[in-house]
């Protein structure tokens, strides 16, 4: 058990995801111990039944990053201290692997690199649609949709900001922030449905529909942004007096958002914390 011990000590989570659906999820972890090669590996859970699976490691030094709406399939992509030392491994690859019994099998690999996009660096982001679709989103913020089978990109889109697209609860539509605004698309096929009113929110950090689909939430550097989806009009407009740094937002109910896991604004009463 000591040497358990010890090699759990250098195991680190890298990444959440639940299914909100299954509640089911991964826990997505990278273990850094110096006596051996880095990998990266998940531990499946089910929060309904109370159980989780044993720390399964990729076969390849690819991070993970999302798991399909099944469970069956997981996509990661290359990362520099996992494949560094390491002879004949590209950067810019997205993998999926998938569950054969109690390990974790490549079963597709290609280039993630979409038209137009000329940097080949790692993917910032990559997530399922569906088991048959995937979003990439380059470091550089080039946004592409791909459908996997056929490994084909299906259409692309230059991002406004860090932040990543938002898919939507049903995983149908897709909100993409843009040079122009914030633009809603159908999610596997880009179809557009339309912009947003209401302004152009700048350069977005990240953004969260609400579980029920009728509302979203757009957070820039120093603006926060809700649009009520059912009327489709800008809501809430709540300006900052400095600048936010936060990758992701969660809805707390209908009137609150957790900011970066830290900050918690009122909506109603546009009450923000001091230390926003």
């Amino acid at each position: 058990h000591a040497n358990r011990n010890q090699d759990a000590f250098f195991e680190k989570p890298v990444g959440l995801v639940l299914l909100p659906e299954t509640l089911k999820g991964a826990m997505f972890m990278q273990d850094d111990n110096p006596r051996r090669d880095k990998v990266a590996g998940l531990q499946m859970f089910d929060l309904q039944e109370g159980k989780a699976g044993a720390l399964t490691p990729l076969k390849l030094p690819h991070l993970p990053m999302d798991i399909s709406p099944s469970g069956d399939r997981v996509v990661a992509v290359p990362n520099f201290f996992l494949r560094a030392g390491k002879q004949g491994i590209r950067e810019d690859v997205v993998s999926i692997h998938r569950w054969q019994g109690k390990e974790l099998k490549p079963e597709k690999m290609w280039s993630y690199v979409a038209p137009g996009d000329n940097f080949k660096n790692e993917p910032k982001q990559a997530f399922f649609i569906d088991e048959n679709h995937l979003i990439t989103v380059s470091p550089f913020s080039k946004m592409a949709t791909w459908n996997i089978p056929e490994a084909k990109v299906l259409y692309t889109a230059d991002l406004s900001g860090t932040g990543a697209p938002a898919l939507s609860p049903g995983r149908k539509h897709l909100a993409v922030p843009t040079s122009e605004g914030v633009c809603l698309y159908q999610a596997t096929s880009g179809d557009p449905i339309g912009k947003l009113p209401g302004g152009n929110p700048g350069m977005v950090q990240t953004m969260a529909f609400h579980p029920d689909g009728k509302q979203l939430a757009v957070l820039a550097m120093q603006r926060l942004m809700v649009w009520d989806l059912e009327k489709g009009v800008l809501d809430r407009d709540i300006y900052f007096t400095k600048p936010q740094v936060a990758s992701a937002m969660d809805w707390l109910g209908k009137e609150y958002l957790l900011v970066g896991g830290q900050n918690l604004i009122d909506l109603e009463r546009r009450v923000v914390p001091a230390a926003a």
